[in-house]
């Protein structure tokens, strides 16, 4: 059934997406979703679970690629996965970051998978500076790096930055140049 929700999200896109139609889409009684799932918002949560799963495995994938490069590299070698992530995929990327859905803490697994890949950039943004930085500001300029990831991503999915597809990632680092400039100090 998971499988099938993740397909109507790339379809339909997040809005899509029902018990109802996933149930009619695998073949079963609607009610047969119901076993799976308690709600809409438990399905959510376990599309989004799936969506942080992939972009933690893209980042460590990227993290241990880069291992040769210097440490902005391997930050901007990070966000390029993570904007890649949300291209190949949009619908999915605005579901994982979408409207948070574990507000009550009824999917402890979706907290800790969200954290897995965040944990690497945070730890290749401690690597860029000379001395090591409070750990409040490595989170701050993790937040500030993907808040302007999120921000840039809506932009050019709304066309307010016009941007060929092909540079897309590529120009998000004229973008995070200032920000990281400022960092490296």
């Amino acid at each position: 059934m998971l499988a099938k929700a993740l397909e109507l999200v790339d379809e339909l896109g997040p809005d899509g997406v029902s018990l109802r139609e996933v149930a009619r889409r695998v073949g079963v009684n609607h009610r047969a979703a119901y076993r799976h799932f308690d709600d809409k918002r438990a399905l959510t949560a376990a599309i989004a679970e799936q969506g942080y799963v992939a972009l933690a495995v893209a980042l460590e994938v990227s993290w241990a690629k880069s291992e040769k490069k210097g440490p902005r590299a391997r930050v901007l070698a990070l966000m390029d996965a993570y904007l890649s992530f949300a291209l190949e995929s949009p619908a999915r990327y605005r579901i994982t970051f979408g409207r948070r859905v574990n507000e009550e803490g009824n999917y402890p697994a979706l907290e800790a998978v969200a954290e897995r890949g965040y944990t690497v950039l945070l730890r290749a943004l401690a690597g860029m500076r000379k001395v090591a930085p409070a750990r409040e500001q490595v989170r701050d300029m993790g937040f500030s790096l993907w808040a302007l990831a999120h921000g840039y991503l809506r932009l050019v999915w709304v066309k307010r930055i016009r941007v060929r597809p092909e540079l897309t990632v590529r120009y998000f680092h004229a973008l995070a140049a200032p920000l990281l400039d400022g960092w490296e100090r």
